[in-house]
């Protein structure tokens, strides 16, 4: 069984910067690829307090040029054996269903746009804690599938 959900958010921690991923699920190997810097695509950020006000208009570039640069990786992951990929990219992982200790997953997880109808799933492995949630423009009906079918495959929600 192959499945893929793009632009799947990892919020940032105390020390890490947020990321965006893909997640693959191929032949029961679930596969995190790190595809960009994590846009947080519904807030705007109006004010920096170490340089003042931000333009909208640099914000929206920065954002647009990033998600441009997110939606062309996300085009290579296709051509590209995912097993190279998690050696040669810095932030990606290939979890085999031993690896998983914990899943969860909530069809009603996270806030987009002041509704509370997105997903998340929050995954601890041997390699940390992932916190995976959907963004404004992750497909969030392929999401919950996903997450639906790694709940019946690893059986370790608690």
């Amino acid at each position: 069984m192959n499945l893929r959900v793009d632009k799947i958010r990892k919020p940032q921690g105390l020390i890490t910067n947020a990321r965006m991923y893909s997640i693959i699920l191929k032949d029961d190997l679930l596969y995190l690829i790190h595809t960009g810097l994590g846009v947080n695509i519904d807030l705007i950020v109006t004010c920096n307090p170490f340089s003042g006000p931000v333009t909208i208009a640099n914000l929206h570039l920065f954002s647009n040029r990033t998600i441009e640069k997110i939606n062309e990786y996300e085009k290579k992951i296709s051509s590209i054996d995912l097993d190279v990929l998690v050696n040669e990219k810095k932030y990606s992982y290939c979890f085999h269903p031993a690896d998983i200790s914990s899943f969860e997953f909530m069809e009603n997880g996270c806030v987009i746009k002041g509704t509370n109808i997105a997903p998340k799933m929050i995954l601890k492995t041997n390699k940390g804690k992932f916190k995976l949630l959907s963004t404004g423009m992750t497909d969030i009906e392929a999401f919950k599938s996903l997450g639906l079918v790694l709940k019946k495959l690893y059986l370790v929600e608690k």
